[in-house]
């Protein structure tokens, strides 16, 4: 008897992308198979590919991964709902899949009705459903509402009691895919104790998406952190959560410093619309729409010869856009759907476009801060065209600027070639007009130019553990010279609104000269604070009343903008804050 209970080779799964709702009837009538003409009407997504996998009985393997990573549909693949592409699936078992909201149940029929037409479709005998069916309306309490549609029940609801029927009968294979996310905290400690008892005492497999990684670490020995389709890690619990979380940490961290640079530096119009990346738009094309024998692979963007992002083409979810590199697949754009490069990999070509418009296909990267004082190169892998020079351009905003050529090279073999990028897109993401930012109403004497958080060694920093150190730098600057009255302010809010205190300097006298940037740091003792995202509100006080019998005067006022995030404390406790902390204008 086999000890596999699921194995997975080579697996892949494509969808099309249909450029028109038109398109995609006529492909499932079968009509486009008989339109030789029409080659163009769709562009294919991998959302799996080259997936290798195999569980063992008994075993309880936790998936993680961003959303749109690719978990869901390894799941429905595995549960029979979808069928895959390519590569082969093995299961050895019998399923029981909890999967989207809603899946198996009629939204007319009562509780108990769902209940039991749940278990007659496992093949229960009446009297089996009765005893099953006072078991699960207890586990999941439900007893005011069992009788009613669950088109009435809240998510939460509809959790308990999909969970409770899936789990009343011991499966062999038991899957889970991130529906205990509606539930309440009780119940959801109540459902881990259960799987808990299912795989351990009586040898259930386990497969266990979630982004709750406690519950994860609480219930799984294994690990599979799946990204872009593709298998990313796969070993022990701990040191895959470790690797995942310490990925997470570095993306927040560079999103937060963008994002925190961006609106002190005048970018709030962005800030509403979540934009704080810089992105850089690169173009290959062919002016005469001969692209015979050209397929690129790999382009890498490199930062003072350290690589900062990369872009694989042909491969699982190159189109994606929710991560930092991506293929722009459009009626302009012409790639070739994935290539086979054998032994290589994957890539995509180039095809001719239609009369009169020029061959191209165009890459993004979403790079969330240039630096204006770094060196950035990039690296083209691909392969040789045979007869034509290709085009690299870059979009600088308005139009594409030359950056090189690829030149013919008939060995087919494949080259790298590194180009400089020049100066002219690489930004800060200033607002040149300072109007158009939205400032909170105040005199505007005095304005408040930039704000970071940096570490007890002046590194910037947003991601911080609790005991650490972590120094508010305000910087400022006075529109015309004089002696001013100033109160510094910062309020400090968890990011669900709960304000969590108030620092206030005392009111002193400031001679200030003309638009010369001045700093004050609001210096924190050890960070003692809860798990989870923060915000400060900073801003300039002419006057302040404590007492708040006057209205305050301000100069300016940037409400809830800096972020950071704390980690570090093993039982989360957002009340909790003590924090001695003083203020000190630095000499400037």
């Amino acid at each position: 008897m086999s000890e596999i209970a699921i194995s997975l080779s080579n697996l892949g799964k494509v969808y099309k992308l249909y450029y028109k709702p038109a398109d995609k009837v006529l492909d499932a009538l079968g009509v486009n198979r008989w339109l030789f003409w029409r080659k163009n009407y769709y562009q294919e997504f991998w959302a799996l590919r080259g997936l290798n996998l195999t569980v063992k009985k008994g075993e309880r393997v936790g998936i993680i991964g961003r959303n749109g990573a690719g978990k869901s549909t390894l799941l429905k693949i595995i549960s029979s709902i979808v069928t895959p592409t390519e590569g082969t699936v093995q299961v050895n078992d019998r399923i029981q899949a909890l999967m989207e909201m809603g899946t198996g149940s009629h939204p007319e029929f009562t509780g108990r009705e769902n209940i039991r037409a749940s278990l007659a479709y496992q093949g229960l005998l009446p009297a089996q459903i009765q005893e099953k069916e006072e078991d699960i309306i207890d586990f999941a309490e439900l007893d005011e509402f069992i009788d009613q549609p669950v088109r009435t029940y809240s998510a939460g609801m509809y959790t308990r009691l999909a969970f409770s029927t899936a789990t009343s009968i011991e499966p062999d294979i038991l899957i889970i895919d991130e529906v205990l996310g509606a539930g309440d905290a009780y119940f959801t400690g109540k459902c881990v104790e259960r799987m808990k008892q299912l795989t351990v005492d009586s040898g259930v497999t386990l497969l266990f998406v979630s982004h709750d990684i406690s519950s994860v670490e609480r219930l799984c020995d294994r690990c599979i952190w799946i990204d872009r389709g593709k298998d990313v890690m796969n070993g022990p619990t701990l040191d895959v959560v470790n690797a995942y979380q310490q990925q997470v940490s570095i993306q927040e961290n560079q999103r937060l410093k963008a994002k925190n640079l961006k609106v002190s530096i005048g970018g709030y119009k962005k800030l509403h619309l979540d934009q704080y990346a810089d992105l850089l738009l690169i173009r290959f094309s062919s002016a005469n729409g001969r692209t015979n024998g050209f397929c690129l692979q790999q382009v890498t963007l490199l930062q003072d010869a350290q690589e900062a992002a990369s872009m694989m083409l042909g491969e699982a979810q190159d189109t994606n856009q929710s991560h930092s590199t991506w293929v722009i697949l459009d009626r302009m754009s012409c790639w070739t759907n994935p290539v086979s490069l054998k032994n290589e990999g994957w890539g995509r070509g180039l095809t001719e476009n239609k009369p009169g418009l020029q061959t191209q296909g165009m890459l993004v990267f979403n790079m969330y801060v240039l630096n204006p004082n770094a060196n950035y190169s990039l690296t083209v892998r691909y392969l040789s065209p045979l007869q034509d020079s290709i085009k690299v351009e870059l979009y600088n905003g308005n139009d594409y600027i030359h950056l090189t050529e690829i030149k013919p090279n008939n060995n087919r073999e494949i080259a790298e070639i590194k180009l400089e990028l020049p100066e002219s897109v690489i930004h800060s993401g200033k607002v040149e007009e300072k109007e158009q930012v939205l400032r909170w109403p105040g005199s505007n004497e005095i304005m408040i130019d930039k704000v970071l958080m940096v570490d007890e060694n002046g590194q910037e920093k947003v991601l911080f553990r609790v005991g650490e150190q972590l120094v508010l730098k305000m910087k400022f600057s006075a529109r015309m010279a004089g002696k001013y009255p100033v109160t510094f302010c910062a309020v400090l809010y968890r990011t669900d609104g709960i304000r969590v205190s108030c620092h206030l300097s005392k009111e002193g006298i400031l001679d200030l000269p003309a638009n010369k940037e001045q700093e004050v740091d609001l210096i924190f003792g050890e960070i003692n604070l809860g798990n989870g995202g923060y915000v400060f509100s900073v801003a300039l006080y002419n006057y302040i009343d404590t007492e708040l019998r006057n209205e305050p005067k301000i100069y300016d006022l940037h409400s809830r903008i800096y972020e950071f995030q704390v980690v570090g404390r093993s039982v989360v406790d957002g009340s909790i804050f003590n924090h001695p902390s003083s203020w000190r204008i630095v000499d400037g």
